[in-house]
């Protein structure tokens, strides 16, 4: 993921020459870069602020996307275009930083310094400036709290010229919608409102994260807040519409700390409405904290103040543990701490790792001694169900040293290899394979086992592990054809040892399962030994004459009996790796293979209801794959369903790019011609309801 880019300026610049500046086209331009930011909610943050006591102009732009092509845009030409109104007395600098979260001098994509009205790209500055930007960079970094949307309006991050053409702006903007084009919107061709909102003729509508139907929200009066936007009587969070006076109506943000609050109720960052939370006296007090007259908030988890009697935080902040230090309790983050005697309870210390995971461990006391505070997974938002440890029959110095062992010491940890031998060889491995026996993930991990193993082999001649090898195997055997790379190390074992028959069975499997680097197999050296095998021979001969035919092995009834018999996630999780490595064929496929073979075989039935029964399973709900579709998307065997979930995945996308909402249209059509195909009546009944029913189908104003 790449860091945040960008523009920090300080420009010493008389006042009269400053508003004089303000008057050009080039910071109108500035101005509708802004408000294109807040239409689109990109979550660009810009500072654009001049002090009067010291003449400057400060200036800090934080794209949350871009690259080095955007450090050179607008923005950067508006600023740039301020050297017409310098004089010789104008100083100060104009960074372009492709991290702007760490400044460091070799992400300086430009660095202009100006001296007497004078701009000189150095690209790097010297240490005197270099610390002057920092400082100033700190400064201005402590104002990106919240919504830029919000905070345009509410404070004076933004010069008052720009934020008055920003509303004028937005003004234009809605009355053109409702004016010269709210008439014309329709399903097919909606009119962009702001954000992720839209319009088409039936309803208000938010084409991302869960589709939604906004039927109550008035187009007429519908606006843009920090939040989502609101019509005179309701306000939408997303896809959440809440009836109330949206005047009365607050986002509270500290950070990544969100809530709501009306005049009625108080509502989480989603938008979900709190139980028993009192808006009159609802305060966000810090990022992960807040409080109203009768609990305690711990990101969302109420705490009864009741319970806690007279408290204060001893500490409290990102990847930090929240302690709420109670006359009668003590939590940390949510969890209540009932070993502990609130009246003796003291902090000792809190040591902290962040390697990987945001760590802890807190060296405390109370009335019965000193003890440490451990919660494995973190002490941050993310991990508030975490179960805490209280250890007090401990050696605590050891355990502290321990502690900042693994922290600091990374050269002394497990190599990579020693903990997959830890993972396969220890105690618990059955019941990991248990919970994972479909994982492609897990099955590679074994995989890498028997290589590690084999290729000890190799160089000691120690049997013990092949033994290994095959230890583990006749665990995993059931489903090691989900990883069928897992036979080409058995065929091996097996080889190695002088079993040429299992060996061969193992190639076999291999052959099976669609062991997609089987070619391999012919010419690895280790197998030589069955190279006069006849059953050997047979294998090697059916596949080069079948590669001629098929590059791609077609699926086999044994292969989808077994994915028949896997539950609908796990045959969701292989359907990507099952249609690479198989020929997956369509009924008419089928039916010209049972007449060129045996007709009056029923064992082509049975193929097809299991051919059918996967795509059933692979594309019918939220886990299905676009990519997918494409490959089967004129397939007979295509179920409505799959064709459904493409038609949702492309509106969601023709709001964006990619797909238009014609190619919705189009294959909509497909959805009715397969359900025409279902000669089940009440199968077409039940899945005709479900599309009809659904969100999609009501924001459309249609039926199938």
């Amino acid at each position: 993921m790449s860091q945040p880019i960008g523009i920090i300026a300080k420009i010493k610049i008389a006042e009269s020459d400053y508003k004089n500046y303000l008057k050009t086209k080039e910071v109108k331009q500035l101005a509708s870069s802004m408000f294109y930011s807040i239409k689109h909610t990109d979550r660009n943050f810009y500072i654009f602020q001049y002090t009067k006591k010291e003449q400057t102009l400060y200036v800090f732009i934080y794209y949350n996307y871009g690259n080095s092509e955007t450090l050179k845009g607008i923005e950067f030409e508006s600023l740039k275009s301020i050297q017409s109104f310098l004089t010789a007395e104008s100083s100060g600098y104009l960074i372009g930083t492709l991290d702007c979260i760490n400044l460091d001098q070799e992400d300086f994509h430009y660095a202009y310094t100006l001296e007497k009205g004078i701009w000189t790209d150095h690209k790097k500055l010297d240490e005197t400036r270099y610390k002057e930007v920092l400082k100033d960079t700190d400064r201005l970094y402590k104002l990106l709290d919240g919504e830029f949307s919000d905070k345009v309006f509410s404070s004076r991050i933004v010069d008052t010229t720009i934020v008055k053409r920003i509303r004028t702006l937005q003004e234009k903007h809605r009355i053109e919608n409702l004016v010269n084009r709210l008439h014309e919107a329709s399903p097919y061709k909606p009119l962009y409102f702001f954000g992720n909102y839209y319009y088409n003729g039936i309803c208000i509508y938010n084409p991302h994260q869960r589709l939604t139907a906004l039927l109550e929200i008035d187009p007429h009066t519908f606006i843009q807040k920090p939040y989502g936007g609101s019509d005179h009587k309701h306000v939408v969070i997303d896809n959440i519409v809440i009836a109330t006076d949206p005047q009365k109506f607050k986002k509270l943000q500290k950070l990544e700390s969100v809530f709501y609050t009306s005049s009625e109720a108080v509502y989480d960052y989603k938008g979900h409405f709190i139980p028993n939370a009192d808006p009159k006296t609802f305060k966000l007090e810090q990022e992960g904290i807040a409080e109203d007259a009768n609990y305690i908030y711990i990101f969302n988890t109420q705490i009864p103040k009741v319970e806690v009697g007279e408290y204060k935080i001893i500490d409290y902040g990102y990847s930090k543990p929240i302690i709420i230090y109670g006359e009668k309790a003590i939590y940390l983050n949510s969890n209540k701490l009932e070993q502990l005697n609130p009246s003796t309870f003291e902090i000792l210390e809190i040591y902290e790792r962040s390697h990987n995971t945001f760590t802890h461990l807190i060296k405390a006391k109370d009335k019965d001694g000193v003890f440490i505070i451990y919660q494995k997974s973190g002490l941050n938002a993310s991990h508030l169900n975490t179960p805490i440890e209280v250890l007090r029959d401990i050696d605590i110095e050891q355990t502290i040293i321990e502690y900042q062992k693994t922290s600091h010491n990374l050269s002394e940890k497990k190599t990579n290899e020693e903990k997959l031998i830890d993972e396969i060889e220890g105690d618990d491995f059955i019941e990991q394979y248990n919970k994972n026996k479909h994982s492609l993930d897990f099955l590679l991990k074994i995989n890498n086992y028997f290589y590690q193993c084999f290729q000890k082999w190799i160089k000691s001649k120690d049997k013990a592990e092949l033994d290994k090898i095959l230890k583990t195997y006749h665990i995993i055997e059931d489903t090691a054809w989900v990883n069928p790379h897992l036979f080409h190390h058995t065929a091996c074992v097996y080889a190695a040892l002088g079993e040429i028959q299992k060996a061969t069975e193992e190639i076999y499997k291999a052959c099976l399962f669609g062991y997609e680097e089987i070619k391999a197999i012919w010419g690895d050296e280790d197998l030589v030994i069955l190279h006069s095998d006849p059953y050997y021979k047979e294998l090697q001969q059916y596949y080069e004459t079948n590669i001629k035919i098929l590059p791609t092995p077609l699926i086999t009834t044994e292969v989808l009996i077994r994915l028949d018999a896997l539950s609908v996630e796990e045959i969701q999780s292989l359907a990507y790796t099952i249609t690479k490595r198989f020929l997956i064929p369509d009924k008419s496929h089928v039916l010209l293979m049972q007449k060129s073979n045996s007709p009056n075989d029923q064992s082509w039935e049975v193929y097809l209801s299991l051919l059918q029964s996967f795509f059933n399973h692979v594309l019918k709900n939220s886990t299905f794959s676009s990519s997918l579709y494409k490959k089967f998307k004129d397939y007979e065997l295509m179920p409505a369903s799959g064709h459904f979930e493409q038609f949702k995945y492309q509106f969601s996308h023709a709001h964006i790019a990619g797909p238009t909402l014609e190619d919705c249209r189009r294959t909509l059509e497909k959805v009715r011609a397969s359900l025409d195909r279902i000669q089940n009546a009440q199968e077409k009944i039940a899945i005709t309801n479900y599309i009809n029913q659904s969100e999609i189908m009501k924001v459309l104003g249609e039926q199938v």
